[in-house]
């Protein structure tokens, strides 16, 4: 298992993993529509950003994992580390302290993952990164 940066070479493997992910999400957000160019043109903004963080877990050259995460200032005037994707079915634990390590060096005071999928055992690999429940995220989906 290594972890890499993402590349653009790695497009049509992370189509499907978007897919997989759509599919756990609960009902009332399965129900969103995914739109291929849609998600092509984010991950493509995404690996292109001076500031961003996409890296992929690789398992004998397949790619069973991808973080992409970006920092942004928030209402408070502290700067959030926040995933856009993520999704892995390997390599879970090192994509984490990756981007941890990415978003301190990047001035990161504040760093978030977030689970919209409620995969049995997913929060206790989240935890064993270092990181802590900080609340609960309501969606709103009309």
């Amino acid at each position: 298992m290594i972890l890499r940066n993402a590349t653009w070479d790695d497009w049509p493997q992370i189509l499907p993993l978007a897919y997989e992910v759509h599919d756990f999400f609960p009902p009332h957000l399965r129900d969103l529509p995914l739109n291929d160019a849609q998600i092509q043109r984010t991950y493509a903004v995404s690996i292109m950003a001076p500031v961003a963080f996409a890296q992929v877990a690789e398992d004998e050259n397949k790619i069973v994992g991808c973080l992409i995460a970006g920092i942004s200032l928030n209402g408070w005037g502290l700067q959030v580390a926040s995933d856009i994707f993520m999704f892995s079915k390997g390599g879970t634990k090192k994509l984490l302290q990756a981007y941890k390590a990415w978003a301190k060096e990047n001035g990161a005071d504040v760093i978030t993952i977030t689970d919209l999928c409620g995969r049995p055992g997913y929060h206790k690999v989240i935890e064993a990164a270092g990181f802590r429940h900080g609340g609960t995220l309501f969606v709103g989906v009309d």
